[in-house]
């Protein structure tokens, strides 16, 4: 049976999840036959797993990492990468949960790999949701725009963290949610502690180790389409999957992500 970890982004909480989550449940108890009729989820034959899969779904948990969601603070400026590894981490071992498929949509992608290794055999899969994934000893914000640097040093972000202006998060993660979403999405928005960026990533003794899933967004404002690719190759040889969404695919499209997690119950 199968427990799934969802891991927010940058900026996001746990609410991001909900209508994911909503999927999820939905599928929980159905029969194998029934699962193409749960509404919202498989229609069309999109699921397809092993027999009962349904019936596979253990706990569907997600986590507000520190300094998100109700875990805000105003000081965030010691808020580490270590933290959020610890957070995930920790989460899985208190609740005792065997056959982690563990999820990471956006930034949450830098650190999964190290909570992966934490867990070591608890973990049956990794997926990454338009993860992001710098190269070996790189951070997070090498990978950022000349432009990006210049706001982060305007808005003092290793003081106060850093939170871009509503018209900036509406083009990037709002691009393809409704009206209603969109001003939902920007009002629980917060800023993102900087010492996460600027800490380098490492996936030594991560890849080959652990089954991994790479979900390319195509219409991705935030990680863009051939960055997506090539992240996904430098996992090896990743399942991979592509849905025709942008970076908020968690609320817009929460029936296909759904699905693809479904594989894996």
């Amino acid at each position: 049976m199968s427990n799934f970890v969802l891991v927010h982004g940058a900026w996001q909480s746990a609410w991001s999840w909900r209508r994911v989550i909503e999927q999820m449940e939905a599928a929980r108890g159905r029969p194998e036959h029934d699962i193409n009729e749960v509404p919202g989820v498989g229609s069309k034959g999109q699921i397809q797993g092993p027999p009962h899969i349904s019936t596979s779904i253990g706990q569907v948990l997600a986590l507000d990492l520190p300094g998100h969601g109700q875990r805000f603070a105003n000081e965030i400026r010691r808020i580490t990468m270590g933290h959020y590894i610890h957070a995930v981490a920790t989460l899985a071992q208190v609740e005792r949960l065997e056959d982690v498929v563990l999820v990471g949509h956006g930034f949450a992608a830098t650190f999964l790999p190290q909570v992966s290794l934490e867990l070591g055999d608890r973990v049956k899969r990794v997926v990454f949701i338009a993860g992001d994934l710098p190269p070996e000893g790189k951070t997070a914000y090498d990978r950022l725009s000349r432009w990006d640097k210049v706001m982060l040093r305007a808005f003092k972000a290793g003081e106060k963290g850093f939170r871009f202006p509503d018209f900036v998060f509406k083009g990037i993660l709002c691009n393809d949610l409704d009206a209603n979403s969109a001003r939902e999405t920007l009002s629980r928005l917060v800023p993102e502690p900087f010492l996460p960026w600027l800490t380098p990533v490492s996936r030594q003794g991560f890849l080959g180790r652990f089954p991994t899933t790479y979900v390319i967004l195509t219409r991705d404002k935030v990680i863009p389409l051939s960055l997506q690719r090539r992240y996904s190759q430098s996992l090896g040889s990743p399942d991979v999957e592509e849905l025709d969404a942008g970076h908020g695919a968690l609320l817009s499209h929460p029936r296909e992500v759904a699905g693809v997690l479904l594989k894996y119950a």
